[in-house]
């Protein structure tokens, strides 16, 4: 476990955080392509998945994550693509997550948006690489919403330099299986801007 971030180091953790959004921005805005040809083949889903409970795909989901960023950190691209497509085949909600156009319930993936759905996958990767080695699953919370088919999982991630908890939103799809849907990171709390006031001088 990381000790508390002081202030400066909670700021370091802000800009990188800033810093990867900004870039995941660009990298979804350019549509640019793999250099790897895409493929729809179904690959195997990964030991223990649980898609049974929110907590349990939330941990596979961050679990196949890290392996997609171990992977890519020592070149080893067939593990990376593997973990990846993992996500996208057994984890995530395809049918909610497509243009509403192209939904059709447990409908195949579609040629044109496999190369989305990886982006989507690989820039949420890049997200949290910086908190890889630090979520607290110990600490995992699951706070449903009114309408029982959604629910945010939330899991303090403690990074180098800096801690924070990472929102993930999953749906209860048709078959009654929990599914991932968005990652997103806790907003900073306000600075505090409170002044002290001088004492007044005695008569």
């Amino acid at each position: 476990m990381h000790s508390k971030p002081n202030a400066s180091q909670r700021t370091h953790g802000s800009l990188v955080r800033a810093g990867i959004i900004a870039t995941l921005t660009m990298i979804l805005a350019s549509g640019c392509e793999s250099a790897h040809k895409p493929t729809a083949t179904k690959p195997p889903p990964p030991a223990n998945l649980d898609t049974q409970t929110a907590g349990g795909v939330t941990r596979a989901f961050l679990t196949l994550l890290c392996e997609h960023c171990t992977a890519m950190a020592v070149e080893d691209q067939e593990r990376a693509d593997r973990a990846r497509d993992q996500i996208i085949w057994h984890v995530l909600d395809r049918n909610a997550l497509r243009p509403m156009r192209q939904r059709s319930e447990g409908g195949p993936i579609l040629g044109g948006s496999l190369p989305r759905f990886r982006r989507l996958v690989e820039s949420w990767a890049s997200a949290v690489m910086y908190y890889a080695d630090g979520f607290a699953f110990d600490q995992l919370s699951v706070h449903p919403t009114r309408d029982d088919s959604w629910t945010t999982v939330r899991v303090p991630a403690h990074g180098p330099n800096d801690d924070t908890v990472i929102h993930i939103a999953c749906l209860r799809d048709a078959e009654d299986q929990w599914r991932v849907v968005a990652l997103d990171f806790e907003p900073e709390a306000p600075v505090s801007t409170t002044t002290t006031q001088p004492a007044a001088p005695n008569p």
